[in-house]
Formats: C-alpha cells, sequence, structure tokens
C-alpha cells in the first residue's frame, strides 16, 4: 500500500537537512545559527512523524556569545561509521561583511544519538558546509572552499575540497583535494558523497540558499574525481516557476534498505507578500535510478513535488498544540534561547511556571533573556500569563514576536513614572529602527498576553482575567519577519517567546505561567 505524505514534512525554521538511516530509524540534523540549543535532531521510524529527540550543541560544547544574526551553527552533517554517530558543523562567527566569511569547524561523536556527545574537537577554518562521509576503514571531510580574493558573489566559492579523516585521532590527513568546481549555476557549497554501486555520488547545493537554489549532482567512479555533471545538472530547482515549495535545494540521500529512495531537502513557502515567514523548512522527495545509472526525481522533471510517497501504510500524526511546559528537557529540545543558555537566569517554578532574570536589550547579540519557540504553522496563536512588578521604566517582561534582532515585535509590561502604574508597551523593530510606543492600557501585577498570527498579519491582545482579551496596538505586518525581511538576508524563521529586559541591575525577575502555542 502506498501512502502519500504532505510536505514540508519539518515546518517553520528547519534548514539544511541532513539525512541518515541507522538500522530502522531516520534522524534529520538541521541548522540553528544563532538559537541556543544548537542542531536539532529529529527521529522518525515512517518518514512522515518526525520527534524531537536531541540538540547536541550545548554550552559546554560550544559559545555563540556575540555572533551576529545569521551567524552561528551552519549547516551540520549526521553520519555513521558502523560504531558511532558524528555530527560535523561549522560556527560561523562574520559572514556578511564581504569579501570575509569568519568560522571554525568542529566534529563531535556519540555512541547514541541522544547523547552524551564529546566536547567539540577544531577541524579547520577552511570554508564551510562540512560532511564526513565513511567507507570501510576509511573515513573524508568536505568543505567548501571560500576564496575571499575573488569579486563578490560566485567566484568565492571557488569548489568544494576534500581530505582524508582519522576517526581515531580525529583530524584532517595530507592536503586537501579540490574535487568538484561546481557549474555555472555558481555559488557551489553543501556537499555530500554517497557510495552506491561503483560510482561515487557528489551533492552539492547551488545558486545560493534563495530563490535561485538548485541541487546539483556529479559522479565519479574515483572519489577524488573527476566528476561527471547529471544530464540534467539539477537534479532538483524550482527557480522561475511558481511550485509552492520554492528555495529548493541543500539536499542528502537516504534510502530504506529495501531499494527505496528518497532526499530531505529544504524550501521555503512564499506566502505572506512573497515572504517565508515560517523560514526555510524541510521536505522529501522520492528518486529512483535509471538504466543510466543516474538519479531522478520520480515523479519526473525537476521541480519538487508537494507531497512524497512511502510503500507502506502510515497514519500522519496531527499537531494539536497548547501549554508547553517546563522542564530541564523542554529547555534543551522545545524551547530555544539567543545564542547562550539562560544559565542562572531562570528558575523553573512547576511544569507550568518559570521565572526569569532580566538581562540586555532586543538589540543584543550578547546576553538577552527570551525564551521562544518556532513558529510552525501558517496560523497560530500564542499566550502567556506575566506576573511582573517593574519599578521603572529600564524593567520590561513580555512577549515576543521576532525574526532577529532588526525585526521584531514586542508586547511588555513596564512602569510609567507619570501614570505611576504598569502600562502595557509595543516596541515594533522594522528594518532595525523602533521606538517603543506606550498603550493607554494601564495594569496590575498580572497581565495575560497573546499574540494571533494569519496569512495576512498579526494581531497583539491582553486580558486582566485570562479569559476576556482585548486588541492592543494595530494590526501589524508579520511579512517582515522572514529570510526576505532581514537585511542583507536571513537564515532562520519566526520565533514567539517570553522576554525579559533589565537595564539598571540585571536582576529584575518576571514569572511567566501556561505558554501556549495553538495552530490555527
Amino acid at each position: 500500500m502506498e501512502t502519500k505524505i504532505q510536505n514540508p514534512v519539518l515546518t517553520g525554521f528547519n534548514p539544511d537537512p541532513c539525512i541518515l538511516r541507522v538500522g530502522k530509524k531516520y534522524y534529520i540534523a538541521t541548522s540553528t545559527f544563532e538559537y541556543y540549543p544548537g542542531v536539532p535532531i529529529f527521529e522518525s521510524e515512517d518518514l512522515a512523524n518526525w520527534k524531537l529527540i536531541a540538540r547536541p550543541i550545548t554550552q559546554d560544547k560550544q559559545d555563540r556569545t556575540g555572533v551576529p544574526q545569521g551567524g552561528g551553527v551552519w549547516a551540520p552533517c549526521l553520519s555513521h561509521d558502523g560504531e558511532q554517530f558524528y555530527l560535523v558543523y561549522s560556527k560561523v562567527y562574520s559572514w556578511f561583511f564581504e569579501p570575509f566569511k569568519d568560522c571554525d569547524n568542529f566534529v563531535i561523536t556519540a555512541k547514541e544519538i541522544t547523547g552524551e556527545w564529546s566536547e567539540p574537537v577544531y577541524l579547520n577554518s577552511d570554508g564551510f558546509d562540512t560532511s564526513l562521509f565513511h567507507e570501510g576503514d576509511k573515513s573524508y571531510y568536505m568543505g567548501v572552499d571560500w576564496d575571499f580574493r575573488q569579486s563578490i558573489g560566485a567566484p568565492q566559492f571557488s569548489g568544494i575540497l576534500l581530505w582524508e579523516f582519522d576517526r581515531k585521532t580525529k583530524k584532517l590527513l595530507g592536503k586537501p583535494t579540490k574535487i568538484f568546481r561546481g557549474t555555472k549555476r555558481g555559488l557551489v557549497e553543501a556537499p555530500h558523497i554517497y557510495k552506491i554501486g561503483e560510482y561515487y555520488y557528489l551533492f552539492t547545493a547551488e545558486g545560493g540558499t534563495n530563490v535561485e537554489h538548485a541541487e546539483t549532482v556529479a559522479r565519479s567512479k574515483n572519489i577524488y574525481g573527476p566528476y561527471e555533471v547529471h544530464p540534467y545538472t539539477h537534479l532538483m530547482t524550482s527557480h522561475e516557476t511558481d511550485n509552492p515549495l520554492q528555495k529548493a535545494g541543500h539536499a542528502s540521500l537516504v534510502d530504506d534498505g529495501n531499494g527505496n529512495y528518497y532526499i530531505a531537502h529544504l524550501c521555503g513557502r512564499k506566502l505572506f507578500k512573497g515572504n517565508c515567514v515560517l523560514g526555510r523548512e524541510t521536505a522529501i522527495q522520492n528518486v529512483v535510478f535509471k538504466d543510466d545509472g543516474w538519479m531522478y526525481l520520480a515523479h519526473g522533471g525537476t521541480q519538487p513535488r508537494s507531497y512524497f510517497t512511502v510503500p507502506y501504510a502510515v497514519e500522519k500524526q496531527e499537531k494539536k498544540g497548547g501549554v508547553i511546559e517546563f522542564s530541564e528537557q523542554s529547555l534543551q529540545t522545545v524551547y530555544q534561547s539567543l545564542r547562550i543558555p539562560l544559565t542562572g537566569k531562570y528558575r523553573i517554578l512547576s511544569p507550568r511556571s518559570i521565572e526569569l532574570v532580566g538581562a540586555c536589550s532586543i538589540a543584543s547579540v550578547h546576553n538577552q533573556t527570551l525564551l521562544a519557540v518556532r513558529q510552525e504553522d501558517l496560523a497560530f496563536q500564542a499566550s502567556v500569563r506575566v506576573d511582573f512588578h517593574p519599578e521603572k521604566f529600564s524593567h520590561l517582561a513580555g512577549l515576543s514576536y521576532r525574526y532577529d534582532e532588526s525585526n521584531q515585535y514586542l508586547l511588555y509590561m513596564s512602569y510609567d513614572e507619570k501614570a505611576k502604574a504598569n502600562r502595557l508597551y509595543v516596541h515594533a523593530v522594522r528594518g532595525g529602527w523602533g521606538l517603543p510606543v506606550a498603550t493607554d492600557v494601564l495594569v496590575g501585577d498580572t497581565v495575560y498576553l497573546r499574540v494571533k498570527a494569519d496569512t495576512e498579519g498579526a494581531q497583539f491582545y491582553y486580558s486582566l482575567d485570562g479569559k476576556n482579551y482585548l486588541p492592543v496596538w494595530e494590526y501589524f505586518d508579520n511579512s517582515i519577519l522572514s529570510d526576505e525581511g532581514a537585511k542583507p538576508m536571513g537564515f532562520t524563521g519566526a520565533f514567539v517567546g517570553m522576554y525579559v529586559g533589565d537595564f539598571s541591575t540585571r536582576e529584575k525577575k518576571a514569572v511567566f505561567t501556561d505558554f501556549e502555542y495553538v495552530p490555527q
């Protein structure tokens, strides 16, 4: 029996997927950039239902203090050599100050997918988008060769470098070999190698991660090349089409052990004013091998399809949403903070309540107190109760709906000295600038805050009793909370969550209760 499964399978901010099968279980790792903890690993037994089971890059594994928006952890590659798991990734310190990209590349390992993961081992700083390929007792390491001397754009992505990798010492051996320079599409990156039959198949992304994105496949009987390019050049692209899955590329390959092959790839759904508010997501496509020994999309052509099929019956579990409890586990998986953990800045009071200590402003790339979840749905509602006793204007706590430091909305409670009372304010940052707006709503030390978003925009609400909600401020444009709204460009997605600021002593506390996220 064949079952159709709707794409994308991982909705919301889940870019650069690396898919892997070990035994009967599939795993996908995706990028997290400036968000902490780093790299979600999802597990599935049927390719349809995915559960977040681990985030291995924690503070002791990597400090991301000060990385710019869009920096941090890029393009993880998850692999297995028959004995243990490997995760290689790039930590990017700067990327949009042309012509340079500053990054370090690391590897961590674990016997079990849920850890304990090892401390990071530094590999090199040659480019980014690294990966490992294991064959017998040998392993190979790949990455982009970034040549800052070249003219801005495609020439800087000068090709894919390959090293031999020593599993025992976790060191690169010898000098690298440039095995592939890409095609005319340019911007070659995201390499993965697979050995099938007598050929090594090299997967690379090209065209950049926006609408010109494409997945290119080449093959060789020698891992060092030369590599011949696919008859279609690109296995997949949605460029210059009205395909609902735009930005298709950055793919990785997996088989089910029974001769069926799939690729996991990133995509973006341009819905709000043509912007991808949900960020880059993960979809899956069926691929087949033909008589010429090349793989092709099973449905023909080069465009991704809005569903894929599996040769068995499977029931897709629907997301229900609701209150997201607070626990040490949920703070390491479901919730995320910015760049660093909230060590010393939180206290779990109960599964439904958490106390957060204020820190830097919403513009900081060092020490914000933000605890948030990804927007995973085209329309959603998020609510929370806030108990807070601000004593000055520099104390604030509330509900954040954000993309990055330059594009975000914050509904918060603070103290109004003139009114000698707590007042609700809205701070809208659009393109890097905005001043807080004082609303006419005066509240006590307890208020319920809510945001509702749909495919046209979003609205903030407040309530004094948790039952009767009233709109506050204007119906606002959430299309800026997107890759396209970010400057110079973005890689993440929209988040919603809890924020506390204390610009005086970094000591003011707020209690948040019953944080709820519900798809609409």
